[in-house]
């Protein structure tokens, strides 16, 4: 990626050219991910998630200092999500809505709650769902036993094909399900559509 000789800071974001370069952004763009957080607000510039080659930060900091026009003054908080992916996790979701939406989980008899799933883990309670499935079936991406029946969310859903489960041979009681990839997915009953996650 080409970016402007005669500006230190191309897109104007806050992040020296010298600086995206090294970490492997677009120095043209202010997103270079395009999940509508800036970089200049997702990089962590000690690379703590170690998302960046090692040592990486100690390089920028000493060609900063060695050049005449290089600037940079980290923000106070940054979300520290990898400003290369829109995905930081590979969960499905991009990851301005991990860190912005939340949505509602209802449990009959017991009320209703708000959660919402981290960019840092595509499958935070283990149960074998990934978010965009706990979200899609509007479970509780922090808990597996989202209704407290000791039954794992993965295996509730075993019979419900609202969302589609990885590694699932058998027919759902809304009929056969249809096989894409590496994944078994059925029809959404109530839409009539299918939702398969690769």
């Amino acid at each position: 990626m080409t970016s402007n000789p005669n500006i230190p800071d191309t897109d104007n974001d806050g992040i020296p050219d010298l600086m995206e370069q090294l970490y492997g952004l677009d120095p043209n763009l202010a997103d270079s991910d395009d999940d509508n957080i800036d970089d200049i607000d997702e990089l962590d510039p000690n690379n703590g998630r170690g998302f960046f080659p090692a040592g990486v930060d100690d390089e920028f900091f000493q060609r900063c200092a060695e050049a005449a026009t290089c600037s940079y003054v980290a923000p106070a908080q940054v979300t520290e999500t990898d400003p290369r992916r829109r995905d930081t996790d590979g969960d499905g979701l991009r990851d301005d809505t991990e860190l912005q939406t939340s949505w509602t989980v209802t449990v009959t008899g017991q009320g209703s709650y708000s959660v919402m799933s981290s960019p840092f883990s595509s499958d935070a309670d283990s149960d074998g769902l990934n978010d965009q499935q706990e979200r899609t079936a509007m479970l509780d991406p922090n808990d597996a036993d989202t209704d407290g029946d000791s039954q794992f969310a993965r295996q509730a859903l075993r019979h419900d094909d609202r969302v589609a489960i990885p590694h699932v041979d058998q027919p759902t009681e809304f009929g056969q399900l249809h096989d894409r990839g590496q994944c078994r997915c059925g029809p959404l009953p109530a839409q009539g559509r299918r939702l398969c996650q690769h």
